[in-house]
Protein backbone atom coordinates (compact mmCIF):
# COMPACT_ATOMS: atom_id res chain seq x y z
CA UNK A 1 0.00 0.00 0.00
CA UNK A 2 2.83 2.34 0.78
CA UNK A 3 4.42 1.72 -2.64
CA UNK A 4 1.12 2.45 -4.45
CA UNK A 5 0.61 5.64 -2.49
CA UNK A 6 4.16 6.79 -3.34
CA UNK A 7 3.65 6.15 -7.03
CA UNK A 8 0.40 8.13 -7.06
CA UNK A 9 2.09 11.06 -5.38
CA UNK A 10 4.87 10.93 -7.93
CA UNK A 11 2.43 10.95 -10.80
CA UNK A 12 0.55 13.84 -9.24
CA UNK A 13 3.78 15.77 -8.94
CA UNK A 14 4.71 15.10 -12.59
CA UNK A 15 1.27 16.27 -13.77
CA UNK A 16 1.62 19.45 -11.76
CA UNK A 17 5.03 20.14 -13.18
CA UNK A 18 3.80 19.53 -16.78
CA UNK A 19 0.80 21.78 -16.23
CA UNK A 20 2.99 24.55 -14.90
CA UNK A 21 5.40 24.18 -17.84
CA UNK A 22 2.58 24.29 -20.37
CA UNK A 23 1.17 27.38 -18.73
CA UNK A 24 4.58 29.04 -18.83
CA UNK A 25 5.10 28.15 -22.53
CA UNK A 26 1.64 29.52 -23.39
CA UNK A 27 2.39 32.73 -21.55
CA UNK A 28 5.73 33.17 -23.36
CA UNK A 29 4.16 32.44 -26.76
CA UNK A 30 1.39 34.93 -26.11
CA UNK A 31 3.91 37.53 -25.01
CA UNK A 32 5.97 37.03 -28.18
CA UNK A 33 2.87 37.13 -30.39
CA UNK A 34 1.75 40.36 -28.74
CA UNK A 35 5.22 41.84 -29.31
CA UNK A 36 5.14 40.82 -32.97
CA UNK A 37 1.66 42.24 -33.49
CA UNK A 38 2.75 45.45 -31.83
CA UNK A 39 5.80 45.73 -34.09
CA UNK A 40 3.73 45.05 -37.20
CA UNK A 41 1.18 47.66 -36.19
CA UNK A 42 3.94 50.16 -35.47
CA UNK A 43 5.46 49.43 -38.89
CA UNK A 44 2.10 49.87 -40.63
CA UNK A 45 1.50 53.12 -38.78
CA UNK A 46 4.97 54.35 -39.77
CA UNK A 47 4.44 53.38 -43.43
CA UNK A 48 1.02 55.04 -43.42
CA UNK A 49 2.54 58.16 -41.93
CA UNK A 50 5.39 58.09 -44.50
CA UNK A 51 2.97 57.72 -47.40
CA UNK A 52 0.82 60.49 -46.02
CA UNK A 53 3.86 62.74 -45.65
CA UNK A 54 4.99 61.84 -49.21
CA UNK A 55 1.55 62.58 -50.60
CA UNK A 56 1.52 65.90 -48.81
CA UNK A 57 4.96 66.72 -50.23
CA UNK A 58 3.83 65.73 -53.74
CA UNK A 59 0.74 67.91 -53.42
CA UNK A 60 2.88 70.74 -52.14
CA UNK A 61 5.31 70.35 -55.08
CA UNK A 62 2.39 70.18 -57.50
CA UNK A 63 0.92 73.32 -55.98
CA UNK A 64 4.26 75.13 -56.25
CA UNK A 65 4.77 73.89 -59.83
CA UNK A 66 1.22 74.94 -60.73
CA UNK A 67 1.88 78.37 -59.21
CA UNK A 68 5.05 78.71 -61.29
CA UNK A 69 3.22 77.58 -64.42
CA UNK A 70 0.54 80.23 -63.78
CA UNK A 71 3.30 82.75 -63.22
CA UNK A 72 4.83 81.88 -66.60
CA UNK A 73 1.52 82.44 -68.30
CA UNK A 74 0.86 85.71 -66.45
CA UNK A 75 4.37 87.13 -66.80
CA UNK A 76 4.57 90.06 -69.18
CA UNK A 77 8.24 90.79 -68.69
CA UNK A 78 10.41 88.38 -70.81
CA UNK A 79 13.17 88.32 -68.22
CA UNK A 80 10.75 87.38 -65.43
CA UNK A 81 9.19 84.69 -67.59
CA UNK A 82 12.57 83.11 -68.37
CA UNK A 83 13.58 83.12 -64.70
CA UNK A 84 10.27 81.45 -63.84
CA UNK A 85 10.83 78.83 -66.54
CA UNK A 86 14.24 78.09 -65.05
CA UNK A 87 12.65 77.64 -61.63
CA UNK A 88 10.41 74.91 -63.07
CA UNK A 89 13.51 72.70 -63.38
CA UNK A 90 13.23 72.19 -59.63
CA UNK A 91 10.06 70.19 -60.27
CA UNK A 92 11.01 67.72 -63.05
CA UNK A 93 8.26 65.19 -62.45
CA UNK A 94 5.55 67.83 -62.41
CA UNK A 95 6.84 70.19 -65.12
CA UNK A 96 9.01 68.22 -67.60
CA UNK A 97 6.28 67.29 -70.08
CA UNK A 98 4.81 70.80 -69.93
CA UNK A 99 8.23 72.36 -70.54
CA UNK A 100 8.88 70.15 -73.56
CA UNK A 101 5.47 70.70 -75.13
CA UNK A 102 5.72 74.46 -74.56
CA UNK A 103 8.59 74.50 -77.07
CA UNK A 104 5.90 74.48 -79.76
CA UNK A 105 4.93 78.09 -79.14
CA UNK A 106 7.97 79.45 -77.31
CA UNK A 107 10.08 82.29 -78.66
CA UNK A 108 13.77 81.73 -79.36
CA UNK A 109 14.67 83.25 -75.97
CA UNK A 110 12.09 81.19 -74.12
CA UNK A 111 13.18 78.03 -75.97
CA UNK A 112 16.72 78.56 -74.74
CA UNK A 113 15.44 78.93 -71.16
CA UNK A 114 13.32 75.80 -71.49
CA UNK A 115 16.28 73.84 -72.85
CA UNK A 116 18.45 74.99 -69.96
CA UNK A 117 15.74 74.06 -67.45
CA UNK A 118 15.41 70.56 -68.91
CA UNK A 119 19.16 70.04 -69.11
CA UNK A 120 19.51 70.98 -65.46
CA UNK A 121 17.27 68.01 -64.63
CA UNK A 122 20.03 65.71 -65.85
CA UNK A 123 19.91 62.40 -67.77
CA UNK A 124 16.71 61.38 -65.96
CA UNK A 125 14.89 63.75 -68.33
CA UNK A 126 16.13 61.88 -71.43
CA UNK A 127 13.40 59.18 -71.76
CA UNK A 128 10.55 61.71 -71.60
CA UNK A 129 12.40 64.06 -73.98
CA UNK A 130 12.87 61.22 -76.49
CA UNK A 131 9.19 60.25 -76.18
CA UNK A 132 8.04 63.82 -76.81
CA UNK A 133 10.45 64.11 -79.74
CA UNK A 134 9.08 60.94 -81.37
CA UNK A 135 5.52 62.19 -81.02
CA UNK A 136 6.46 65.50 -82.67
CA UNK A 137 8.24 63.70 -85.50
CA UNK A 138 5.25 61.46 -86.06
CA UNK A 139 2.96 64.49 -86.28
CA UNK A 140 5.28 66.11 -88.82
CA UNK A 141 5.52 62.91 -90.87
CA UNK A 142 1.82 62.07 -91.03
CA UNK A 143 0.06 65.46 -91.17
CA UNK A 144 -1.23 66.47 -94.60
CA UNK A 145 -0.04 69.79 -96.03
CA UNK A 146 -2.51 72.68 -95.70
CA UNK A 147 -5.01 73.19 -98.51
CA UNK A 148 -4.74 76.84 -99.51
CA UNK A 149 -8.02 76.63 -101.45
CA UNK A 150 -10.04 76.01 -98.30
CA UNK A 151 -11.00 79.09 -96.26
CA UNK A 152 -10.70 79.25 -92.52
CA UNK A 153 -7.85 78.79 -90.09
CA UNK A 154 -5.27 76.19 -91.07
CA UNK A 155 -5.52 74.29 -87.80
CA UNK A 156 -3.57 71.29 -89.09
CA UNK A 157 -0.87 73.58 -90.44
CA UNK A 158 -0.56 75.24 -87.03
CA UNK A 159 -0.21 71.84 -85.37
CA UNK A 160 2.55 70.88 -87.78
CA UNK A 161 4.36 74.16 -87.15
CA UNK A 162 4.18 73.61 -83.40
CA UNK A 163 5.33 70.00 -83.78
CA UNK A 164 8.24 71.19 -85.89
CA UNK A 165 9.32 73.59 -83.16
CA UNK A 166 9.08 70.82 -80.56
CA UNK A 167 11.06 68.52 -82.86
CA UNK A 168 13.84 71.04 -83.35
CA UNK A 169 13.93 72.07 -79.70
CA UNK A 170 14.09 68.54 -78.32
CA UNK A 171 16.79 67.54 -80.80
CA UNK A 172 19.40 69.73 -79.15
CA UNK A 173 18.23 68.74 -75.68
CA UNK A 174 18.58 65.03 -76.53
CA UNK A 175 22.14 65.51 -77.79
CA UNK A 176 23.20 67.41 -74.69
CA UNK A 177 21.50 64.97 -72.29
CA UNK A 178 23.15 62.09 -74.16
CA UNK A 179 26.57 63.63 -73.69
CA UNK A 180 25.93 63.92 -69.94
CA UNK A 181 25.94 60.12 -69.74
CA UNK A 182 29.01 57.91 -69.64
CA UNK A 183 29.59 55.41 -72.45
CA UNK A 184 27.79 52.59 -70.64
CA UNK A 185 24.80 54.84 -70.01
CA UNK A 186 24.65 55.85 -73.67
CA UNK A 187 24.68 52.21 -74.75
CA UNK A 188 21.48 51.68 -72.73
CA UNK A 189 19.67 54.53 -74.51
CA UNK A 190 17.33 53.68 -77.38
CA UNK A 191 17.20 56.54 -79.88
CA UNK A 192 15.23 54.65 -82.52
CA UNK A 193 13.31 57.00 -84.79
CA UNK A 194 14.89 60.15 -83.38
CA UNK A 195 15.81 63.01 -85.75
CA UNK A 196 19.40 64.03 -85.03
CA UNK A 197 19.97 65.84 -88.32
CA UNK A 198 22.89 68.22 -88.09
CA UNK A 199 23.78 67.13 -84.56
CA UNK A 200 27.36 67.61 -83.42
CA UNK A 201 28.56 64.32 -81.96
CA UNK A 202 32.17 64.58 -83.07
CA UNK A 203 34.51 62.42 -80.95
CA UNK A 204 31.58 61.15 -78.90
CA UNK A 205 31.87 57.67 -77.40
CA UNK A 206 28.74 55.89 -78.55
CA UNK A 207 29.67 52.21 -78.55
CA UNK A 208 26.65 49.87 -78.81
CA UNK A 209 24.24 52.79 -79.01
CA UNK A 210 20.90 52.04 -80.67
CA UNK A 211 20.17 54.38 -83.58
CA UNK A 212 17.68 52.28 -85.53
CA UNK A 213 15.96 54.41 -88.19
CA UNK A 214 17.52 57.46 -86.63
CA UNK A 215 17.92 60.40 -88.97
CA UNK A 216 21.54 61.52 -88.94
CA UNK A 217 21.55 63.60 -92.13
CA UNK A 218 24.30 66.20 -91.95
CA UNK A 219 25.33 65.11 -88.46
CA UNK A 220 29.00 65.36 -87.48
CA UNK A 221 30.30 62.09 -86.07
CA UNK A 222 33.94 62.57 -87.05
CA UNK A 223 36.31 60.57 -84.83
CA UNK A 224 33.30 59.19 -82.92
CA UNK A 225 33.47 55.72 -81.41
CA UNK A 226 30.51 53.61 -82.55
CA UNK A 227 31.80 50.10 -81.94
CA UNK A 228 28.93 47.64 -82.30
CA UNK A 229 26.41 50.45 -82.77
CA UNK A 230 23.04 49.68 -84.35
CA UNK A 231 22.27 52.03 -87.25
CA UNK A 232 19.76 49.84 -89.11
CA UNK A 233 17.77 51.97 -91.52
CA UNK A 234 19.52 55.14 -90.38
CA UNK A 235 19.50 58.21 -92.64
CA UNK A 236 23.09 59.15 -93.47
CA UNK A 237 22.77 61.79 -96.18
CA UNK A 238 25.81 64.01 -95.78
CA UNK A 239 26.68 62.47 -92.42
CA UNK A 240 30.34 62.96 -91.51
CA UNK A 241 31.98 59.80 -90.20
CA UNK A 242 35.56 60.75 -91.03
CA UNK A 243 37.95 58.59 -89.02
CA UNK A 244 35.02 57.27 -86.98
CA UNK A 245 35.35 53.80 -85.43
CA UNK A 246 32.45 51.51 -86.33
CA UNK A 247 33.88 47.96 -86.10
CA UNK A 248 31.05 45.45 -85.90
CA UNK A 249 28.40 48.13 -86.41
CA UNK A 250 25.09 47.16 -88.03
CA UNK A 251 24.19 49.51 -90.91
CA UNK A 252 21.62 47.24 -92.55
CA UNK A 253 19.35 49.33 -94.75
CA UNK A 254 21.13 52.59 -93.93
CA UNK A 255 20.94 55.17 -96.73
CA UNK A 256 22.75 58.32 -97.82
CA UNK A 257 25.92 59.73 -99.31
CA UNK A 258 27.89 59.39 -96.13
CA UNK A 259 31.40 60.82 -95.76
CA UNK A 260 33.33 58.04 -94.07
CA UNK A 261 36.89 58.84 -95.13
CA UNK A 262 39.37 56.66 -93.21
CA UNK A 263 36.53 55.29 -91.11
CA UNK A 264 36.88 51.84 -89.54
CA UNK A 265 34.01 49.61 -90.63
CA UNK A 266 35.78 46.31 -90.03
CA UNK A 267 33.33 43.41 -89.67
CA UNK A 268 30.44 45.84 -90.10
CA UNK A 269 27.13 44.76 -91.63
CA UNK A 270 26.11 46.90 -94.61
CA UNK A 271 23.45 44.58 -96.05
CA UNK A 272 20.86 46.37 -98.23
CA UNK A 273 22.48 49.70 -97.44
CA UNK A 274 21.98 52.38 -100.12
CA UNK A 275 25.20 54.35 -100.08
CA UNK A 276 25.55 55.45 -103.69
CA UNK A 277 28.06 58.27 -104.05
CA UNK A 278 29.46 57.73 -100.55
CA UNK A 279 33.02 58.85 -99.78
CA UNK A 280 34.84 55.86 -98.31
CA UNK A 281 38.38 56.82 -99.22
CA UNK A 282 40.92 54.69 -97.32
CA UNK A 283 38.09 53.27 -95.19
CA UNK A 284 38.56 49.87 -93.55
CA UNK A 285 35.88 47.34 -94.43
CA UNK A 286 37.89 44.20 -93.71
CA UNK A 287 35.53 41.30 -93.03
CA UNK A 288 32.46 43.46 -93.69
CA UNK A 289 29.35 42.01 -95.32
CA UNK A 290 27.74 43.84 -98.22
CA UNK A 291 24.69 41.86 -99.30
CA UNK A 292 22.50 43.68 -101.84
CA UNK A 293 24.42 46.83 -100.96
CA UNK A 294 24.30 49.75 -103.40
CA UNK A 295 27.57 51.67 -103.65
CA UNK A 296 27.06 53.00 -107.17
CA UNK A 297 29.56 55.75 -107.92
CA UNK A 298 31.10 55.57 -104.46
CA UNK A 299 34.66 56.69 -103.81
CA UNK A 300 36.85 53.90 -102.40
CA UNK A 301 40.48 54.69 -103.32
CA UNK A 302 42.83 52.98 -100.92
CA UNK A 303 39.96 51.28 -99.09
CA UNK A 304 40.52 47.91 -97.39
CA UNK A 305 38.05 45.09 -98.14
CA UNK A 306 40.20 42.10 -97.25
CA UNK A 307 38.00 39.04 -96.68
CA UNK A 308 34.87 41.16 -97.16
CA UNK A 309 31.75 39.50 -98.58
CA UNK A 310 29.93 41.09 -101.52
CA UNK A 311 26.71 39.29 -102.43
CA UNK A 312 24.52 40.81 -105.17
CA UNK A 313 26.12 44.15 -104.38
CA UNK A 314 26.25 47.05 -106.84
CA UNK A 315 29.57 48.85 -107.15
CA UNK A 316 29.32 50.08 -110.72
CA UNK A 317 31.41 53.13 -111.56
CA UNK A 318 33.13 53.13 -108.17
CA UNK A 319 36.54 54.73 -107.89
CA UNK A 320 38.60 52.11 -106.10
CA UNK A 321 42.15 52.43 -107.31
CA UNK A 322 44.74 51.02 -104.91
CA UNK A 323 41.97 48.97 -103.28
CA UNK A 324 43.27 46.31 -100.88
CA UNK A 325 40.87 43.37 -101.12
CA UNK A 326 42.79 40.15 -100.76
CA UNK A 327 40.54 37.18 -100.04
CA UNK A 328 37.39 39.14 -100.89
CA UNK A 329 34.36 36.97 -101.78
CA UNK A 330 32.18 38.41 -104.55
CA UNK A 331 29.01 36.73 -105.86
CA UNK A 332 26.34 38.05 -108.22
CA UNK A 333 27.71 41.58 -107.93
CA UNK A 334 28.12 44.39 -110.48
CA UNK A 335 31.43 46.23 -110.65
CA UNK A 336 31.03 47.43 -114.22
CA UNK A 337 33.06 50.51 -115.21
CA UNK A 338 34.83 50.47 -111.82
CA UNK A 339 38.30 51.97 -111.47
CA UNK A 340 40.43 49.18 -110.01
CA UNK A 341 43.85 50.42 -111.09
CA UNK A 342 46.61 49.10 -108.84
CA UNK A 343 44.02 47.16 -106.81
CA UNK A 344 45.29 44.16 -104.84
CA UNK A 345 42.86 41.25 -105.16
CA UNK A 346 45.10 38.27 -104.50
CA UNK A 347 43.15 35.19 -103.47
CA UNK A 348 39.78 36.84 -104.11
CA UNK A 349 36.85 34.97 -105.65
CA UNK A 350 34.42 36.42 -108.21
CA UNK A 351 31.39 34.35 -109.12
CA UNK A 352 28.49 35.27 -111.45
CA UNK A 353 29.61 38.87 -111.36
CA UNK A 354 30.06 41.71 -113.84
CA UNK A 355 33.36 43.51 -114.28
CA UNK A 356 32.45 44.88 -117.69
CA UNK A 357 34.81 47.62 -118.87
CA UNK A 358 36.58 47.91 -115.55
CA UNK A 359 39.80 49.90 -115.58
CA UNK A 360 42.39 47.81 -113.79
CA UNK A 361 45.84 48.77 -114.99
CA UNK A 362 48.55 47.14 -112.84
CA UNK A 363 45.92 45.20 -110.91
CA UNK A 364 47.20 42.27 -108.86
CA UNK A 365 44.99 39.20 -108.59
CA UNK A 366 47.36 36.29 -107.96
CA UNK A 367 45.56 33.03 -107.24
CA UNK A 368 42.21 34.76 -107.83
CA UNK A 369 39.23 32.63 -108.83
CA UNK A 370 36.77 33.94 -111.43
CA UNK A 371 33.74 31.83 -112.31
CA UNK A 372 30.92 32.77 -114.72
CA UNK A 373 32.09 36.37 -114.59
CA UNK A 374 32.14 38.91 -117.41
CA UNK A 375 35.23 41.05 -118.02
CA UNK A 376 34.09 42.08 -121.49
CA UNK A 377 35.92 45.19 -122.62
CA UNK A 378 37.93 45.35 -119.41
CA UNK A 379 41.16 47.35 -119.52
CA UNK A 380 43.74 45.36 -117.55
CA UNK A 381 47.16 46.21 -118.98
CA UNK A 382 50.09 44.97 -116.89
CA UNK A 383 47.70 43.07 -114.61
CA UNK A 384 49.07 40.19 -112.55
CA UNK A 385 46.95 37.04 -112.62
CA UNK A 386 49.58 34.47 -111.74
CA UNK A 387 48.05 31.05 -110.99
CA UNK A 388 44.54 32.49 -111.39
CA UNK A 389 41.64 30.13 -112.09
CA UNK A 390 39.31 31.60 -114.70
CA UNK A 391 36.29 29.48 -115.59
CA UNK A 392 33.48 30.20 -118.08
CA UNK A 393 34.35 33.89 -118.12
CA UNK A 394 33.79 36.41 -120.89
CA UNK A 395 37.06 38.16 -121.74
CA UNK A 396 35.81 39.41 -125.09
CA UNK A 397 37.54 42.64 -126.09
CA UNK A 398 39.49 42.77 -122.84
CA UNK A 399 42.94 44.35 -122.87
CA UNK A 400 45.42 42.15 -121.04
CA UNK A 401 48.49 43.41 -122.84
CA UNK A 402 51.77 42.96 -120.93
CA UNK A 403 49.86 41.11 -118.21
CA UNK A 404 51.23 38.11 -116.34
CA UNK A 405 49.05 34.99 -116.45
CA UNK A 406 51.80 32.52 -115.67
CA UNK A 407 50.37 29.23 -114.48
CA UNK A 408 46.80 30.46 -114.95
CA UNK A 409 44.00 28.05 -115.87
CA UNK A 410 41.45 29.40 -118.35
CA UNK A 411 38.57 26.98 -118.87
CA UNK A 412 35.79 27.49 -121.45
CA UNK A 413 36.41 31.23 -121.58
CA UNK A 414 35.50 33.58 -124.44
CA UNK A 415 38.64 35.25 -125.78
CA UNK A 416 37.03 36.94 -128.77
CA UNK A 417 39.03 40.04 -129.60
CA UNK A 418 41.07 39.71 -126.41
CA UNK A 419 44.39 41.54 -126.48
CA UNK A 420 47.21 39.51 -124.94
CA UNK A 421 50.09 41.17 -126.74
CA UNK A 422 53.38 40.96 -124.86
CA UNK A 423 51.55 39.07 -122.09
CA UNK A 424 53.14 36.18 -120.19
CA UNK A 425 51.24 32.88 -120.25
CA UNK A 426 54.13 30.61 -119.34
CA UNK A 427 52.81 27.30 -118.02
CA UNK A 428 49.21 28.40 -118.43
CA UNK A 429 46.45 26.06 -119.62
CA UNK A 430 43.65 27.20 -121.91
CA UNK A 431 41.01 24.47 -121.97
CA UNK A 432 37.91 24.64 -124.18
CA UNK A 433 38.26 28.37 -124.80
CA UNK A 434 36.77 30.23 -127.77
CA UNK A 435 39.62 32.13 -129.43
CA UNK A 436 38.69 34.56 -132.21
CA UNK A 437 40.72 37.58 -133.36
CA UNK A 438 42.89 37.07 -130.32
CA UNK A 439 46.11 39.08 -130.38
CA UNK A 440 49.04 37.24 -128.78
CA UNK A 441 51.71 39.26 -130.57
CA UNK A 442 54.98 39.14 -128.65
CA UNK A 443 53.48 37.04 -125.87
CA UNK A 444 55.49 34.53 -123.82
CA UNK A 445 53.90 31.08 -124.08
CA UNK A 446 56.67 28.89 -122.71
CA UNK A 447 55.12 25.60 -121.62
CA UNK A 448 51.56 26.81 -122.35
CA UNK A 449 48.86 24.33 -123.37
CA UNK A 450 45.87 24.95 -125.66
CA UNK A 451 43.48 22.04 -125.14
CA UNK A 452 40.13 21.69 -126.88
CA UNK A 453 40.10 25.36 -127.89
CA UNK A 454 38.15 26.65 -130.89
CA UNK A 455 40.17 29.05 -133.05
CA UNK A 456 38.28 31.30 -135.48
CA UNK A 457 38.94 34.17 -137.87
CA UNK A 458 42.43 35.30 -136.87
CA UNK A 459 45.14 34.29 -134.41
CA UNK A 460 48.00 36.73 -133.97
CA UNK A 461 51.19 34.96 -132.91
CA UNK A 462 53.69 37.26 -134.53
CA UNK A 463 56.95 37.36 -132.63
CA UNK A 464 55.90 34.48 -130.37
CA UNK A 465 58.24 31.58 -129.68
CA UNK A 466 56.00 28.53 -129.96
CA UNK A 467 58.71 26.06 -129.05
CA UNK A 468 57.24 23.49 -126.68
CA UNK A 469 53.74 25.04 -126.80
CA UNK A 470 51.09 22.31 -126.95
CA UNK A 471 47.98 22.35 -129.16
CA UNK A 472 45.79 19.31 -128.59
CA UNK A 473 42.19 18.44 -129.51
CA UNK A 474 41.67 21.99 -130.81
CA UNK A 475 39.46 22.97 -133.75
CA UNK A 476 40.53 25.45 -136.42
CA UNK A 477 37.82 27.13 -138.50
CA UNK A 478 38.02 27.27 -142.27
CA UNK A 479 39.56 30.55 -143.35
CA UNK A 480 41.38 31.01 -140.06
CA UNK A 481 44.33 33.33 -140.50
CA UNK A 482 47.27 32.45 -138.31
CA UNK A 483 50.08 34.95 -138.13
CA UNK A 484 53.12 33.21 -136.70
CA UNK A 485 56.82 32.87 -137.16
CA UNK A 486 58.81 29.77 -138.08
CA UNK A 487 58.87 28.59 -134.47
CA UNK A 488 55.51 26.91 -134.96
CA UNK A 489 57.36 23.95 -136.36
CA UNK A 490 58.83 23.37 -132.88
CA UNK A 491 55.43 23.39 -131.19
CA UNK A 492 53.78 20.22 -129.91
CA UNK A 493 50.96 19.75 -132.45
CA UNK A 494 48.39 17.07 -133.04
CA UNK A 495 47.25 16.34 -136.58
CA UNK A 496 44.54 19.02 -136.70
CA UNK A 497 46.89 21.68 -135.39
CA UNK A 498 49.69 20.64 -137.74
CA UNK A 499 47.32 20.86 -140.68
CA UNK A 500 46.07 24.32 -139.64
CA UNK A 501 49.55 25.72 -139.11
CA UNK A 502 50.67 24.04 -142.31
CA UNK A 503 48.24 26.22 -144.27
CA UNK A 504 50.12 29.36 -143.25
CA UNK A 505 51.18 31.23 -146.38
CA UNK A 506 54.77 32.13 -146.95
CA UNK A 507 53.92 35.75 -146.20
CA UNK A 508 52.25 34.85 -142.95
CA UNK A 509 55.10 32.60 -141.96
CA UNK A 510 57.45 35.49 -142.40
CA UNK A 511 55.32 37.56 -140.08
CA UNK A 512 53.81 39.82 -142.78
CA UNK A 513 50.29 41.21 -142.84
Amino acid sequence: MADASGTADLITAYVGIATAAGTAIWAVSKYLADRRDAREKAGEDAERSRRQQHDEEVRARQDRAAALIRAVGEATDPSTRRWTISALSLYPEEALTLLLMSLGEASAEDSASIALAVLSMGPAALPETVRTHRIARQVCATAAPPDASEPGPAREHVDVAQATHVLEGTRGIIVNLLLQLDEEGRAAVDLAGVDLSGANLARARLSRIRLRKTRLDGADLAHARLTGAVLRGAGLEGTVLTRAALPGADLTGAAGRVQAIRADLSDAILDQARLGGAALDAARLAGATLRQTDLTGASLPGAVLTHATLDRATLSRVTAHHLAAGGMQVAGSDLSHADLAHARLSGSRFERSRLVRVAGADLRADRAVLVDTSLAGASLPRATLVSATITRCNLGGADLSRSDLSGAALTRCDLSGTVLSSATLAGSVLDGCHVARCDLTGATLTGATFRGCAFERELGLTGVDLTGVTFEACTFAEGLVIRAGESWTSAVLDDAAREAFGRISATAVGGGS
